[in-house]
């Protein structure tokens, strides 16, 4: 009777012990790699309610290749205890214990993980018959693609409970991004139970009312936002909910075919109770900018969000143009662990000008919360530049009198244009789109084209410089030299003989004509502009093209 009563101690005490274990999940990191071998760090967490017993500093798993029968053990040593202090007013308190140690598996191999022990705590509300069902914890490994990456690390999770007060749609961490950049797709599946030491797992049934599609029941939903990696949530009653999420990576590989990389199942504990909710001040916009052309726009917020892209809408976030034309903000990405820097999706390429966007809360749904209900609340602007303007056109060498057309990239970004040039003149503009350009006005030599572009009161200088070649005395029949040009009121003219004139506009149109006394010409009466000047002795002639301003 003794031994027997002995036995019973045993056994429930252990039972008593098992049951504080409330969730768990794996993790891995890669370590190294040598020849066709690869070594992992392996990572387990164990979720416990701090008023039960502590949990031993060690625990064992079990592991084999998917196409093998072979199963191996590892054991694993307790490398940390933390007890999260962010609850969110949550009426269980726990703690979560790491686990880890490293393994040597085969390259280009899948490998599958367990760990398994009883029982569940009987509180678990959408479980049937918890107390008498066990904790089985599995992932699943792809140590290497023989086309593709060499290396795999798994996703990381929140180690959070998830407490929410009733009623209230709360936002929480389902994953951080994926360290290796990897193309996540998401399951609700089934809580786990079965042996470890076999790798059998079994399904554990839901209680009624309660599925796979509706996890927590009824009187709550669950959405997942793919992007994000974030979870929305809601209950109308009291439950601690467990519910078991397949995380599955994906890489391209050298081919660009996506290959499954691993998965990972967590369970997450989902405690909707009736205490007050936290009242915490509102999370704002540190900084928001986009470049030109682009459809994304950089925010960084003052506490970390858990944005839920499918309850955008117009009144929870608002994206207007410079012109004040609604866009529309499609998604939002986290760029890392903190969850306070995004990537925004913009249904809209970003035109140049100031950009509004308006966070704002609506109360029956969420899109941009963070934990205990932290809502950003806030409306900043942002500037796109204009783009940098170019001309477009040959450069450097010019031969003869040639008239070239000029291009302004980005024109369409400019609200207004002045022209310049020295050794040339303007032909011809067209609008503030182009510009052509007669070269060599001066002769041989340097010359110049600037374009100063003002848009929304800012300027911008583009410019190109040219030589010209062959103009000058030996291409004109009279040998002769005028200058200064650009003028004022008086040409210089040096030709050895005496010499006539003939001043026309572009369009042919005789201005002034006489004779070149002193080997100057007057031109007084011009307006700035730009000319021709046509000398002769009566026998041979010149023509030079000169401005006046």
């Amino acid at each position: 009777m003794r031994k027997i009563l002995i036995a019973l101690v045993l056994f429930f005490g252990f039972h008593a012990s098992a049951t504080h274990l409330i969730s768990g999940n794996f993790t891995y990191e890669f370590v190294s790699q040598s020849g066709n071998q690869r070594t992992y760090k392996i990572n387990l967490y164990l979720f416990r309610d701090v008023t039960g017993v502590n949990l031993p500093s060690t625990a064992t798993i079990y592991y084999k290749k998917t196409n093998q029968s072979t199963i191996s053990t590892l054991s694993l040593t307790q490398a940390s205890v933390t007890t999260p202090t962010n609850t969110c007013n949550s009426t269980i308190n726990y703690a979560v214990h790491k686990y880890s140690a490293n393994v040597t598996l085969n390259a280009a191999s899948v490998y599958d993980f367990a760990y398994s022990t009883c029982c569940r705590p009987m509180t678990a509300t959408n479980l049937s018959n918890p107390s008498s069902q066990s904790i089985y914890l599995t992932t699943r490994i792809v140590t290497s693609r023989p086309a593709g990456r060499q290396y795999n690390n798994s996703v990381e999770f929140d180690n959070r409970i998830m407490a929410a007060p009733l009623n209230t749609p709360s936002s929480f961490v389902l994953n951080y991004p994926d360290t290796d950049g990897d193309s996540l797709s998401y399951q609700i599946t089934n809580v786990k139970g079965g042996s470890a030491n076999f790798l059998t797992p079994s399904n554990i049934a839901y209680a009624p009312g309660y599925s796979n599609a509706a996890p927590l029941g009824t009187n709550g939903s669950l959405i997942i936002d793919p992007v994000s990696g974030t979870m929305v949530a809601q209950s109308s009653v009291q439950q601690t909910a467990v519910v078991s999420i397949k995380v599955t990576e994906w890489d391209k590989d050298t081919t660009g075919t996506f290959k499954f990389m691993g998965i990972t199942e967590k369970e997450f504990i989902f405690n909707f109770h009736n205490n007050a909710s936290s009242n915490l001040a509102n999370a704002t916009v540190d900084s928001a900018s986009a470049n030109f052309l682009s459809d994304t726009i950089h925010v960084s917020t003052s506490h970390p969000i858990y944005p839920n892209s499918a309850n955008f809408d117009s009144v929870q976030v608002r994206l207007t143009d410079p012109t004040g034309a609604s866009a529309y903000v499609l998604s939002a990405q986290p760029t890392d662990n903190s969850f306070k820097n995004f990537r925004l999706l913009s249904s809209a390429l970003l035109t140049p000008g100031t950009w509004s966007l308006v966070f704002d809360y609506n109360v029956d749904s969420v899109s941009f919360m963070g934990a205990c209900n932290r809502a950003l609340v806030d409306s900043t602007t942002f500037t796109v530049d204009a783009p940098i303007i170019q001309i477009a056109a040959p450069a450097d060498s010019i031969y003869g009198n040639d008239t070239i057309t000029y291009t302004l990239q980005h024109s369409g970004y400019v609200d207004s244009v002045q022209w310049m040039v020295s050794n040339g003149s303007i032909e011809m503009a067209y609008g503030i789109d182009s510009v052509q350009i007669a070269w060599g006005v001066s002769g041989n030599g340097p010359g110049e084209l600037s374009a100063i572009a003002w848009t929304y009161g800012m300027s911008d200088t583009a410019s190109i410089s040219v030589t010209v070649y062959g103009i000058g005395i030996d291409e004109n029949e009279l040998s002769v030299a005028v200058y200064p040009n650009p003028a004022t009121d008086i040409l210089h003219v040096q030709g050895g003989v005496p010499l006539d004139y003939e001043i026309t506009d572009y369009v042919g149109r005789t201005l002034l004509a006489g004779p070149v006394i002193d080997h100057k010409v007057s031109i007084t009466a011009l307006r700035p502009g730009q000319y021709v000047l046509k000398l002769t002795d009566g026998q041979k002639s010149a023509i030079v093209k000169f401005a006046v301003h």
